[in-house]
């Protein structure tokens, strides 16, 4: 691999190239199409053998061309062994290049649902064995899922309803009386609910935490493909993708979206911590009081050249730095500057990075 046998993808933006994944026992080689690449990723699988005495069932192994004519694909995995395969596909139970949007890919979450809370079992369970079981299975079998996927409405009612039915002891054939609000079931124990929790709720939670997990894992390798191919470095906190990319990652920042329909931006709940300041954006991260500073001082962020500028470079240590498009002239403007110039002052930048 050091030697670039194997010819890797290169990442937009970055100056990444990425050739193989490992998980457990399952390994994902990428690269450019060509015959010369196959060959000796086929040679450096047969070194691999002969080295360590392991084998790859490559009756086992697919092969993916995208953008590829089926017949080239063919042609070319036929010398490895391999089958040749078309998107999508799964990988570790998810679909990969799937829309998402459509039913028929949520059906292996809808069938599991309906074997685990089967009338059977909600016939010989009592009301709090019946919501213990509901609750086990809302917290394992849709995460796969629902940790990369904004489920679509139809589904999260469908599930609603196995669950529902379940709880009361109903079956497909005949419905038992619901004796309190669903509203009131999924509402926490401490509000006075009874706790089962909202299915778009967890949805939404767990694809947030990729927002989150962007911020604080910068330096792996997953977030440094992100930003490469959607271009994220010295970008507001509210850019996450570009819109001409489609894709899981594009399913994940519409989230946002969907979190806005009920008044909570994400933005609001994220404060920066500022160290060294390369990493936070002077006028678009919120790092000094409640607002950030474009939404502050309106005013000097028209007047300002560099609008994604770090705190770093209008915080240095001889001093505060501008770099103005004009001079500051109107009322407004003066104001401004002393209220800004009162916040940003007294502070010291750090050795340790920003988090």
């Amino acid at each position: 691999m050091r030697k670039r046998y194997l010819q890797g993808k290169k990442i937009l933006n970055s100056d990444l190239t990425v050739s193989h994944l490992f998980y457990a026992d399952n390994a994902l080689f990428m690269g450019d199409w060509s015959q010369e690449n196959i060959k000796n990723l086929a040679g450096i699988l047969r070194c691999f053998h002969v080295s360590s005495g392991l084998k790859v069932n490559f009756k086992k192994s697919q092969v993916f061309g995208i953008g590829v004519d089926s017949q080239e694909v063919l042609s070319l995995a036929r010398p490895l062994g391999c089958e040749p395969a078309n998107l999508p596909f799964t990988y570790l139970g998810v679909p990969v290049g799937a829309n998402m949007k459509l039913k028929k890919y949520w059906k292996p979450v809808i069938e599991n649902f309906q074997l685990r809370l089967s009338a059977w079992k909600s016939k010989n369970l009592s009301l709090g064995g019946r919501l213990t079981l509901t609750k086990s299975v809302i917290g394992s079998l849709p995460t796969f899922y629902f940790s990369l996927f904004i489920a679509p409405a139809g589904i999260l009612k469908a599930l609603e309803k196995i669950r529902r039915r379940f709880l009361w002891g109903g079956s497909e054939d005949s419905r038992k009386i619901n004796w309190v609000s669903w509203g009131k079931v999924t509402t926490p124990k401490e509000n006075g609910g009874l706790g089962l929790g909202s299915l778009k709720a967890l949805n939404l939670s767990l694809i947030m935490k990729w927002w989150w997990r962007l911020r604080v894992e910068n330096t792996c390798l997953w977030s440094k493909v992100i930003e490469g191919i959607h271009n994220l470095k010295n970008k507001p906190g509210d850019y996450m993708s570009k819109q001409s990319i489609t894709g899981v990652w594009k399913n994940i920042t519409q989230a946002r979206g969907e979190l806005m329909k009920v008044g909570i931006n994400i933005e609001d709940v994220i404060l920066k911590e500022v160290g060294t300041g390369e990493k936070t954006m002077f006028w678009h991260d919120r790092w000094t009081g409640n607002m950030t500073l474009k939404a502050s001082f309106p005013e000097m962020y028209k007047l300002e050249r560099h609008k994604h500028c770090m705190v770093n470079e209008r915080i240095r240590p001889g001093g505060l730095v501008w770099n103005w498009k004009a001079s500051i002239t109107s009322p407004e403007q003066i104001r401004e500057a002393e209220l800004l110039l009162n916040r940003v002052s007294n502070i010291q930048l750090g050795t340790r990075n920003d988090k």
